[in-house]
């Protein structure tokens, strides 16, 4: 992947995020996407797999 291409990835990323179209983030990721949310130096949110992302994305947007 070429680096316009990275950074193409992360602005439509955070594009999909900042609009809270939970389908458009999970089409831009792997399948074994590992995600952890830190805080304070401490892990308060992880997931393993695109559909365990959806489930904790689908709740968090629920939360705004």
């Amino acid at each position: 992947m070429s680096e316009p291409t990275h950074i193409d990835l992360v602005e439509a990323y955070v594009h999909a995020y900042n609009a809270f179209d939970i389908a458009a983030m999970l089409a831009l990721l792997d399948e074994q996407i590992v995600f952890e949310n830190e805080s304070n130096g401490e892990i308060t949110a992880s997931t393993h797999g695109k559909a365990a992302f959806e489930q904790l994305a689908v709740k968090g947007a629920a939360l705004f």
